[in-house]
Order: C-alpha cells, then structure tokens, then sequence
C-alpha cells in the first residue's frame, strides 16, 4: 500500500503504553494508507473495568512520551472527556465529522475482535471504518472465528483482508502492572515511561 489520506486511529486504556502497542503501530503506519494518526485513551470502557485506572492525565502524558518518536501522531482525550460508556461507534462518528471524507482505520487486537458481537452497534462500526486486526498470542483470526459474531459474509471478507502482518505477542498491561508492583522495571515498557510511573507512584500495591 502507498500512503494517501486515511486516518488510523488507536484507541486502548493504555495502562500504561508498552512496547507491542508501539510495535504494531509503527507498522500499521507503514503499511496502511494513512497520513495521520490519532491516539485515543480510553476513560469507562464498556466491556472492561479496571480498579488500578491510572488517572487520566498521567495516561496522556505516557502516551506522548511512548509514541512521540512516530511520525503524525496526536494524542487525543476525546473519550477521556465525554461522560458515560466510551463507545466506539460513537468516537468514530466524532472522527468522521472531524475528517470528512478521509477513511478511517481503526487498529484493535485480536483478543479484543473476538467480542466484536458485544460492541456498540458493531454493524454500523464496520460501516464507519474498517478495523484492521494485530495478532495476539492465544486468539485466532479464521473464518472460522468469526462466525460467531453475528457478521455478514462481506463483513468478515473485510475484516479478514485487514489482519496485519505481525508476529503475535502476549505482551499484557495486567502482567506490566503486577511486575511494578513487585517493584521490578518490565523491559515492555519504554524507561521514560517507567521514570514517570515511578515519579507518580503509580501500580504498586
């Protein structure tokens, strides 16, 4: 693929940001036809709780400094200021007013596209930008996979036709938080990163 107009965006609770979603990200710029990237933190995920949230404000700056050696990259608090569920098909519609017509990619992993069905009006989520899939070690992307989700046949062609071409990983925030709080410094995360987390006092127990 060459570069063009499109829009990748990436959204997570990044708790903290580590080293595979820099991995996947650098390589989603390079292979998708994107000229702009727009880093999406996460505030109350629907489909996910987590007790040990850092604060906002502390997610957006390891954001900046994890990501800040790609190129075209914002860091957004868009789902981070809107009260309530931070549903996708709402962030991308948001996006989609934002960047008229320019297409919108939007990278996920593989151990999240399992719960696909469960998102937010996920058909017109599909409609809206096409999801492009990382791998994660231990969850498959088959066809196979993907008949349980309540997707019709051109669905799961476009889904299947946007799977990048990554080694997998389990590379895991919960693993990142636990080995901080034995007091150890995970190779996974970026030393600035980890320099700041130790400076906020964050993740230990």
């Amino acid at each position: 693929m060459t570069s063009s107009d499109g829009v990748l965006l990436f959204g997570g609770a990044f708790n903290p940001p580590h080293r595979s979603h820099h991995r996947v990200l650098r390589h989603a710029q390079a292979t998708l036809p994107v000229s702009d990237t727009i880093i999406l933190p996460t505030g109350r995920h629907p489909l996910k709780e987590s007790s040990d949230l850092a604060a906002d404000a502390a997610r957006m700056e390891f954001c900046q400094i994890a990501f800040q050696d790609l190129p075209d990259i914002q860091i957004s608090d868009f789902d981070l200021l809107r009260p309530g569920p931070a549903y996708t098909v709402d962030t991308l519609s948001e996006m989609q007013s934002r960047f008229p017509g320019r297409p919108l990619f939007w990278l996920i992993g593989a151990d999240n596209l399992r719960c696909l069905d469960q998102w937010h009006q996920h058909h017109q989520l599909l409609t809206t930008a096409t999801l492009v899939t990382f791998p994660r070690a231990g969850y498959q992307i088959t066809r196979s996979e993907l008949n349980n989700l309540n997707l019709s046949d051109h669905e799961m062609d476009t889904l299947l036709a946007h799977i990048l071409d990554v080694e997998a990983d389990a590379v895991s925030a919960t693993s990142i938080r636990a080995a901080i709080a034995r007091g150890e410094r995970p190779p996974e995360v970026d030393p600035a990163v980890m320099d700041r987390i130790l400076e906020l006092g964050l993740y230990h127990s």
